[in-house]
């Protein structure tokens, strides 16, 4: 526990009825200090107070001399049942487990309560001890009065199972002591019951954790009452639980409640009610409710400031709460003076290598990499990872989490290879510690999903996404935010692979959920209104896309404000759609103060910025000012070049663009140069199969075509057709348009006789009526005139298709530290769990 939870549970347990004076209060803190602040202890302690009438400073006395002898005294039942030890109640309610789950319990005593390596009994029940009994090692007593103990809990029938531990766990579970709490005031058992609840909240079990906090709140309300202390905090706990299950509107009618009774019965200035004010801020800042949450957490962090002072913990993490709302607010730069100030304040009152200063390490990171400045958010994200690996180890989960985050920044950096290395070991070891079915477990595994489509991995992608999203639905079910995500994660997939109809019934289903669950006006129901436009559009239902779109950018000018860089982004989207539509002077007008706006919000050399500047640089292709394109197109590239390296697969598309532009202004022999060199680049980072390699070579074919060099280019777009098949489907966008494209090349060839009427009919096919027809809507939808395979043609309708790039989808990179800190989750066990935050409405 920490002190002040510790002193709380001493100044209410001993049930003294003198006034508490402050040097009681000293007394009180010095004694919790003395107990080491564990909660067994300092229940034993508060037990011994009440029956023996002694106080604080006398207990302290008897401890300093006879520790031993007083930690280890049982208590005698009374009949008052709030005056017996933590160890009578457990006494009561242990006798009744089975002999097996009461040795499996012992053995839980060694570890902590997270921290039990459940992965050595999967080894034993593999390997039965076999590979080690044949090898002499030291002190081989202790192995085998290990094995022996291990044996007596797991060898059943000379069989060793896993699946006997799991109906240990479930005996454990089955005997309720609900069952022993009920018509009595035994509150030492429900105490017990409501900390059984928060471990399994911990080790997500999240169900069962709603279970019995839901019958806890319901016994203390009949038992204490509605307006008591521990019937509040046992409202706020099935709140966090609630928040947890992705049942916000719940969530939020209980802290309301709580909020609303600390403030009668405690005041306004109580601690305990400024945890309740943080707490709700959280919920309304997941339910959307930026603007709420913002007011709530300025009168946290000016109440704290008032009370604790600057320098005070508390005060500090109200500061880092607030950092994060100014975070999903777009108020980038506000947060980061914030999140400095907090980082430099935990440096010099916790040390360097304090946990929580590492937090504060690691959420600054995340605002760095948001303003775009990658590497000094890899700087100090590998910092955290090595200071927690030296001091937590390897396998502590706030490692694995410092892992997982620098791996998002190597996605950033374009360092694809490194960031897949490092999610895989994420994965691998939270499956070893956590089990498969956790919920951080299923977060890693989406992570890296998403990495593998950043690869062109899309099948592998495609796998782990629909195992996310299955156990999303098995545990957390159909309607839990989390379960969402993972379903439109699962659509973009299905869009890169060209299965647009399979990814719209998708994103109009989890835009209906949206809307149902979170409200019109929250920030992911938008997002996935924004998706389903991206859908539409390259559906070729322009019109649908553009209604959404501008309902999209409506909605955010509104509940974010017209400088919030989702908001430019929305406008971003609804210009590639009026692109589309041909109205090019209205998306030039949209692109134009998107790019004005990232400029005085982000700077000029943040990579949003420079993509603005890119999509304007298209649609001055469209309306035919090239010269000007050319110009942006060359600055878009030196900037990416200087920030993100010349072998990031960013910088490698912004080549590309620029040489198609090039091609248009007829200089062919400058973008042969630089396509070639994009490939080169391409094949070494993305791989020859990856989709972009193949719009890369496609690009550099069809300047080959147009420097009248048809027959390389006829053998780049026969292995590009070949791949694009192979990996995407005959019948994906890319291969339609590289179809396409070989078959005017062929024509051309045969037209000017350089290949025989006998070696064309040995090829491809000609199209069919609906072949035909799929080109032509996928040309549509690319924004480009109609086929035209005479001889005199250029290739400029070609580059029209190849500039295609894909549309901005919605993503959750869900893993950082925690800022948002769940605080009053635990007064008895002092945990305060933190909410982890990820990259809102991220676009790629």
């Amino acid at each position: 526990m920490s002190v002040e939870e510790a002193t709380e549970l001493l100044l209410h347990g001993a049930s003294s009825s003198v006034p508490v004076t402050d040097q009681i209060r000293k007394d009180i803190i010095a004694l919790a200090e003395a107990l080491g602040c564990l909660p067994i202890a300092l229940q034993q302690a508060c037990a011994y107070m009440r029956q023996t009438k002694c106080s604080a400073s006398a207990y302290l006395s008897r401890l300093s001399k006879n520790k031993a002898k007083l930690l280890s005294q049982m208590i005698k039942h009374q009949v008052d049942m709030q005056s017996i030890s933590t160890y009578a109640a457990f006494e009561m309610s242990f006798g009744k487990l089975q002999p097996t789950s009461q040795k499996l319990l012992r053995l839980l005593s060694y570890f902590h309560w997270a921290g039990f390596p459940l992965e050595l009994i999967n080894q034993a029940a593999q390997y039965h001890f076999s590979d080690y009994e044949q090898t002499l090692v030291h002190h081989g007593d202790d192995f085998y009065t290990g094995k022996q103990l291990l044996e007596g809990m797991f060898l059943c029938d000379g069989e060793w199972e896993i699946t006997n531990v799991d109906e240990m766990i479930v005996s454990l579970q089955n005997y309720s002591m609900l069952r022993r709490a009920r018509g009595t005031k035994d509150m030492e058992l429900l105490n017990s019951l409501w900390n059984l609840g928060l471990m399994y909240s911990v080790s997500g079990q999240i169900e069962a954790a709603k279970e019995l906090q839901e019958e806890v709140l319901k016994l203390r309300k009949e038992i204490l009452g509605e307006r008591h202390p521990d019937t509040i905090s046992a409202s706020s706990n099935l709140a966090l639980t609630y928040f947890d299950l992705g049942r916000l509107n719940e969530a939020e009618v209980l802290q309301e409640e709580t909020l609303k009774l600390r403030k009668e019965i405690l005041g306004e200035r109580h601690p305990e009610t400024i945890s309740a004010s943080n707490n709700l801020a959280i919920t309304y800042s997941n339910l959307g409710r930026l603007n709420e949450a913002e007011v709530l957490r300025e009168e946290v962090l000016k109440l704290r400031k008032e009370i604790l002072g600057e320098r005070h913990p508390d005060t500090i993490i109200a500061s880092s709460n607030l950092a994060l709302t100014y975070w999903d607010l777009g108020r980038l730069n506000e947060a980061e003076v914030l999140q400095e100030e907090v980082l430099t304040l935990k440096k010099e009152i916790l040390g360097e290598r304090h946990p929580d200063t590492f937090s504060a390490s690691s959420n600054l990171a995340l605002t760095y990499r948001n303003l775009g400045r990658f590497k000094e958010a890899k700087v100090l994200q590998e910092e955290v990872l090595k200071l927690r690996k030296d001091i937590l180890g390897d396998r502590h989960p706030n490692t694995i989490m410092a892992s997982s985050n620098l791996a998002a920044t190597y996605l950033d950096l374009g360092r694809l290879n490194e960031a897949e290395e490092l999610q895989e070991e994420v994965l691998r070891q939270r499956k070893e510690i956590l089990g498969e079915r956790h919920p951080d477990t299923i977060m890693a595994s989406d992570n890296l999903a998403l990495t593998y489509r950043d690869l062109g991995r899309l099948n592998e992608a495609e796998v782990l996404q629909e195992e996310v999203l299955k156990l999303s639905k098995e545990i957390l079910g159909e309607r839990h935010p989390d379960t969402i995500q993972a379903s439109s994660n699962v659509a973009a997939t299905y869009y890169d692979l060209g299965r647009l109809n399979e990814a719209e019934v998708i994103q109009e289903e989890m835009l209906k959920l949206g809307k149902e669950l979170l409200g019109e006006r929250h920030p992911k129901t938008i997002s996935a209104m924004n998706n389903l436009a991206v859908t539409y559009r390259d559906l070729g239902r322009l019109n649908e896309a553009e209604v959404l779109q501008e309902e999209v950018l409506k909605l955010r000018k509104e509940i974010l404000g017209e400088q919030h860089p989702d908001t430019i982004t929305a406008s971003s989207n609804l210009a590639v759609t009026y692109r589309k539509l041909g109205r090019l002077n209205e998306a030039e007008v949209l692109q134009k103060e998107a790019l004005k706006l990232r400029k005085e919000i982000l700077g000029e050399r943040h990579p949003d910025t420079i993509k603005a500047s890119s999509n304007l640089a298209l649609t001055y292709c469209d309306l035919g000012r090239l010269n000007g394109a050319a110009v942006l197109q060359e600055e878009a590239l030196k900037l990416m070049k200087d920030i993100l390296g010349e072998r990031h697969p960013d910088t490698i598309k912004a080549s590309d663009n620029l040489a198609l532009t090039y091609c248009d202004l007829g200089r062919l022999n400058e973008a042969e140069v630089l396509q070639k060199e994009a490939l080169k680049l391409s094949k070494e980072i993305l791989g020859e199969r990856h989709p972009d390699t193949i719009w890369t070579s496609s690009s550099l074919a069809i300047t080959y075509c147009d420097l009248g060099r048809l027959k390389e280019a006829e053998v780049l777009l026969k292995e590009a057709l070949g791949l694009s098949e192979e990996l995407l489907g005959e019948r994906h966008p890319t291969t339609l348009v590289v179809s396409s494209s070989l078959e005017v090349i062929r024509r051309k060839l045969q037209q000017t006789g350089k290949v025989k009427e006998n070696q064309v009919s040995d090829s491809s096919p000609t199209p069919s009526p609906l072949q035909q027809c799929l080109v032509l809507a996928c040309a549509f939808a690319y924004a480009v005139p109609p086929i035209k395979d005479n001889a005199d043609s250029r290739g400029s309708w070609m580059s029209r298709v190849m500039r295609k790039r894909p549309a901005f989808l919605s993503f959750m990179h869900k893993e950082s530290d925690g800022g948002d800190n769940l605080e009053g989750r635990a007064h008895t066990t002092g945990q305060k769990p933190s909410v982890e935050i990820g990259s809102k409405d991220k676009s790629r």
